[in-house]
């Protein structure tokens, strides 16, 4: 029987979160292995009369260690197409990430939301995105006079409980509507004079005499948001048991969640519509938005997400991913497969090794001057396993983006936007020729250490949070360039930890691209590299606002 061989060129690695997949395109150089802790045990005794020594020894294995994982994958971003089977997003035009699964671990629980908070209007569970209908139906009231009225604006009625202002009512031809109701007598002027006989059944259809259109109506609602108001849109033109009232959400407020139901009773909107508003909003509600209509940004539907994300369909907003999450003892955990042979359409030709209960360590992005950007991956499992011929395959998992070739990021465009807050406000002009961004977790892995048997590690605790990198540029005697910077620092002994907003624009100002937005880091002083164009690296730490937050950095993606 001829070997089978693997080369590492046909590997595809698929992540599983929950029930959904994601492939993850990575480069070459990616590694995973397992090692075991084990104890040695020697005899160590002096010489007996005959002048022999035991010299023997004894291995035992006490435990496995944790997982290693690693690979590089590009900084991919797109906007999602609502298209093909491995789509990203039920909804198109939200900004995505290849990668973005990879993130949402790092930065949070990384649990996958199929019908998230996505940015750009409202929707709602039934009827037309944007529009809610109300018909009112027609009502009669009975004539009190007996002896009838003859060309009078005013007629007294047997009941007046549901009458009011502006409401239309039929007298024969005469066709006018309410001006004055008088609850205790019971009478009510018209806008014209009108006729009719006692007991006579008038109909009145609760509409004015005029289109009107009323903005700005507050809401109420059963949850903790606030903000949303309608505008109402009324047709005088239209007939009896007809559409005339049309409520448009004019400002979706904030901080309304799944399930919350806003209402806008009708004496809060005019008591002479007796119409009111009652729509509970979807699990896509759009807070911080207006009209989901007209206009950028659109109208949503159900979107999907993770934690810590805050996923748009704006071309300046993108993806943004921040780490308010990721104070926890434990971040999100999910099963690698890396699939040897992967590329070939025959599973007997794949090898399947599974890694259980991974979480990312850190994630590691270099931006070189001539590459494309690329981040390097790496963290712990509790156990590799021979998943034989078993594994995951692109028919079943998200790969929007993993073949788009328009998605990739050039280094070269990228721009470093450096403020200065202490010791002094200045900001830089400093064009780069190299960067890197780390962001580390500082994961460790328990395991126990019960005697007899091989240990397996439990799971990881997170450790202190770390986000550091540096950046390269020419030594240049411009003013507010490279040299007035090392100046600043060098010359600077009074300030224990200086200040400075770092932006990295990873790709540029046009789409795709990836910024790292940095508003408190502290400098170290610049290193000068003696090359042919002598060179300044400088080595930052992006720090947080107090010790307890998690503002140090905010990711944003935008794709094209």
């Amino acid at each position: 029987m001829a070997d089978k061989l693997f080369f590492s060129r046909d590997t595809k690695v698929y992540l599983e979160k929950g029930d959904y997949y994601w492939e993850l395109p990575v480069l070459e150089g990616f590694s995973f292995s397992q090692a075991t802790n084990s104890s040695e045990i020697t005899l160590a005794e002096m010489s007996t009369a005959t002048g022999e020594s035991r010299r023997g020894r004894q291995m035992f294995n006490n435990s496995l260690a944790p997982a290693e994982w690693s690979f590089s994958t590009y900084a991919r971003p797109f906007k999602s197409t609502n298209t093909g089977s491995g789509k990203a997003n039920p909804t198109a035009g939200f900004h995505h990430a290849v990668e973005e699964v990879l993130w949402a671990q790092m930065v949070g629980s990384g649990t996958y939301e199929t019908a998230a908070t996505t940015g750009g209007g409202a929707t709602y569970t039934s009827g037309t995105p944007n529009t809610v209908t109300f018909v009112a139906a027609d009502f009669t009231i009975k004539v009190n006079e007996a002896s009838g009225v003859t060309n009078s604006n005013e007629v007294t009625f047997d009941n007046v409980d549901n009458v009011k202002v502006g409401q239309r009512a039929t007298f024969g031809a005469v066709n006018t509507h309410v001006t004055q109701v008088d609850t205790s007598s019971k009478k009510v002027t018209f806008a014209d004079p009108v006729t009719t006989v006692d007991d006579a059944d008038i109909t009145v259809k609760r509409k004015l005499g005029q289109d009107i259109t009323v903005t700005g109506v507050p809401t109420e609602t059963n949850g903790n948001g606030e903000g949303a108001t309608v505008s109402i849109a009324y047709d005088d033109s239209a007939s009896s048991n007809t559409t005339f009232f049309t409520f448009t959400i004019d400002n979706a407020g904030a901080g309304y969640e799944d399930d919350d139901t806003i209402t806008v009773s009708s004496s809060d909107i005019m008591g002479a519509f007796s119409a009111a508003l009652s729509r509970t909003f979807a699990t896509n509600y759009v807070p911080n938005s207006t009209n989901g209509v007209s206009g950028p940004p659109a109208t949503p539907t159900a979107g999907t997400s993770f934690p810590g994300f805050n996923r748009t369909n704006s071309g300046t907003d993108g993806l943004k991913i921040d780490f308010q999450n990721s104070n926890k003892t434990t971040l999100g955990t999910f099963t690698l497969y890396f699939v040897l042979g992967g590329s070939k359409s025959s599973s007997s030709d794949h090898s399947v090794y599974k890694i259980e209960n991974c979480c990312v360590n850190e994630a590691s992005l270099d931006f070189d001057i001539d590459g494309i950007t690329t981040i390097n991956w790496s963290g712990m499992g509790t156990l590799i396993s021979d998943n034989q011929q078993t594994g995951p395959s692109a028919s079943n998992a998200i790969t929007e983006g993993t073949e788009d070739t328009g998605n990739f990021i050039r280094n070269r465009l990228t721009s470093l936007a450096a403020t200065s807050v202490v010791p002094n406000s200045k900001t830089y002009d400093l064009t780069l020729t190299g960067g890197n961004i780390t962001i580390t977790n500082n994961m460790t892995y328990l395991t126990p250490e019960t005697l007899g048997i091989v240990n397996t590690p439990l799971g990881h605790v997170t450790g202190t949070r770390s986000v550091t990198g540096s950046f390269t540029c020419y030594l240049n005697r411009q003013t507010d360039s490279s040299a007035e910077l090392f100046e600043q620092l060098i010359e600077n002994t009074s300030t224990v930890t200086n200040d400075f907003a770092l932006v990295f624009n990873v790709g540029g100002s046009s789409a795709p691209r990836v910024s790292f937005d940095m508003q408190s880091c502290h400098l170290e002083v610049p290193t000068h590299s003696i090359e042919d164009v002598i060179s300044l690296e400088a080595n930052f730490h992006a720090l947080p606002d107090s010790v307890d937050d998690t503002d140090e950095l905010v990711i944003k993606y935008v794709g094209s």
